[in-house]
């Protein structure tokens, strides 16, 4: 089975590499690479945001069960132990990287836990507890290396939605190969451990992760690109001059 319990791959890392392919089409913002200075959104919500899609994915990840009944219910409440340890790694991974570095942003912090959040996805189901740990600070890495590898690019993708959610759904799907189990995979009933067989023990697993998150990253990258190049040569993407600089909320709020 190719194994993404709770959207890793076919949910996050899609709109991740959507999001990227958009905006390379779009361009970057008037002067986001030569110096200006934008003003920043709203801490406080931003967090709020975060704190809030953490307590979502216990209904996201959990409900992925389909029952909270006998054996089902076992499992979701392993699920929501497995969600947490991945969010708080990936969350304190950032903290400490943003310590090493004497910069301190807590919308990236929040970021990071969504980050965690996204790859624990995949495998929720499959990975032991240690698993997920691990899990969490690889997702803040792929997170931070991600952010860092697009902006030196200069795309400009102003809320980190790639990183966040493609980079860290990629991670996730590949560490279910790595650190999933063939006897928690037998319990949450995917077919071939259930069966007897031993696709993690074997390294098969990943394999199967490995090719799957490729058909996935290649399709979504072409039809996104098909898409936003289509309407970016026939009715356009990006709005007036005047508009951008003024504000697109602001012109909007007018208009209303």
């Amino acid at each position: 089975n190719f194994i993404d319990m709770a959207g890793s791959g076919v949910v996050h890392t899609v709109g991740g590499v959507a999001a990227l392919v958009g905006a390379i089409a779009l361009g970057a913002r008037k002067g986001r690479f030569e110096g200006k200075t934008f003003k920043k959104n709203s801490a406080p919500l931003a967090v709020l945001g975060s704190l809030i899609l953490w307590i979502a994915y216990y209904g996201f990840n959990l409900g992925s069960t389909y029952g909270v009944v006998g054996s089902r219910g076992m499992l979701a409440g392993k699920i929501a132990a497995i969600t947490t340890l991945s969010a708080a790694f990936s969350g304190m991974t950032m903290l400490l990287l943003q310590t090493a570095t004497n910069s301190f942003d807590v919308v990236e912090l929040g970021n990071a836990v969504i980050a965690g959040l996204v790859a624990i996805s995949a495998g929720c189901g499959v990975v032991e507890m240690w698993g997920a740990m691990l899990t969490g600070i690889g997702a803040c890495l792929f997170f931070f290396g991600a952010s860092k590898v697009v902006e030196s690019m200069k795309i400009d993708d102003a809320v980190n939605a790639f990183a966040v959610h493609g980079a860290a759904g990629i991670w996730g799907v590949l560490a279910v190969g790595i650190f999933g189990s063939d006897d928690l995979a037998a319990f949450a009933g995917y077919y071939g451990s259930a069966m007897g067989n031993h696709p993690f023990r074997t390294g098969e697993q990943f394999g199967v992760q490995l090719v799957g998150i490729l058909c996935i990253v290649a399709w979504t990258f072409g039809w996104s690109a098909l898409l936003f190049f289509g309407l970016k040569s026939t009715v356009g993407i990006r709005v007036e001059d005047a508009q951008e600089e003024k504000g697109d909320d602001e012109c909007a709020l007018c208009q209303a």
